[in-house]
């Protein structure tokens, strides 16, 4: 008997991971030393790099397509999932090793202080193992659960590092811009529907796939035809987005009067938005980003309010 899944509640579980690690590795990060901005003008320089780049590179893969070049496409966007893998992998391996570290210095080996610096280089190896796994996995065939795990890898990766970049005044502006964008780009010109079905033909992993059944056949996915069993599509993007703000929010509550609703607050508007799009907004194909987005910055606007009276 197939086991059935329920792709609605699964996608938006897997914005809540999503959101909830981005938090966690974004300790991690500053935890391991890694800075963000230092600086306003720092921060508007991402913020302009950003948005620039999300245009063009999705202006550059459609040029491509239509070019036929949809392969090498494929194969620069795997390479930089593994990195973006790899860059996270390494990170919580330095972040796992000075917790062990600690426990085994302070805890059990006091007597031996040396012992656990005896076991680095094959701590960090073990780390190695699941972007070696993921990058094999992504270039022979990949299935949709492989698939769904690198694009929560990547949306955890992108979202902490553009916040510690971005501050939460340009993750903010950001959010608006890219939700106006999204809506423009599916409803009116419709390019991003074009990307979606260039990403799905040339087998370019930029979608969430949440199939109603756990033997679902990436083959059988088009934009024309979800599979025997509809599946439900997301881009990587409508999840990294909005945990921008959740995280740069939850960075900038802390210290602050009512410090946890800067997490909690953006966190559940994001859910709020997840489940509008996937249960009322009937149309499909539909952007992603107006709705998590706008959960998002209500949440966030909320918590700001409480923390002001």
């Amino acid at each position: 008997m197939k086991r059935k899944l329920s792709p609605e509640a699964w996608t938006i579980i897997i914005y809540v991971i999503a959101s909830v690690l981005a938090v966690l590795f974004t300790e991690g990060l500053t935890s391991s030393g890694y800075q963000g901005s230092s600086s306003t003008s720092e921060s508007f320089g991402y913020f302009i790099v950003y948005i620039v780049a999300t245009i063009l590179i999705t202006l550059l893969i459609l040029f491509l397509a239509r070019r036929n070049k949809g392969r090498s496409i494929r194969y620069v966007f795997l390479f930089v999932m593994v990195y973006v893998v790899f860059f996270v992998a390494l990170v919580v391996s330095d972040y796992a090793y000075a917790y062990l570290q600690y426990y085994f210095l302070y805890i059990i080996y006091t007597p031996f202080p040396q012992l656990p610096n005896m076991f680095t280089v094959d701590f960090y190896l073990i780390w190695l193992v699941p972007p070696a796994f993921i990058g094999y996995e992504l270039f022979t065939k990949p299935n949709w659960i492989v698939v769904n795990i690198t694009g929560l890898i990547m949306a955890i990766g992108i979202a902490s590092i553009w916040s510690l970049f971005l501050g939460v005044w340009f993750a903010l502006a950001l959010l608006i811009i890219l939700a106006v964008y999204d809506y423009i780009s599916v409803f009116k010109t419709k390019h991003m529907i074009t990307l979606a079905k260039v990403a799905l033909d040339e087998s370019i992993p930029m979608l969430f796939v949440v199939p109603e059944s756990s033997d679902f056949d990436m083959s059988s996915l088009s934009i024309e035809n979800r599979g025997d069993n509809k599946a439900v599509l997301l881009g990587f993007g409508d999840v990294a987005i909005p945990t921008v703000l959740v995280v740069s929010s939850t960075v900038y509550g802390i210290g602050r009067h009512f410090s946890l609703a800067f997490f909690f607050l953006p966190f559940v508007g994001g859910i709020v938005g997840m489940i509008y799009l996937m249960f009322f907004m009937k149309r499909r194909p539909a952007p992603g980003l107006p709705a998590i987005n706008g959960g998002v910055i209500a949440g966030f606007a909320v918590a700001l309010l409480l923390a002001m009276l």
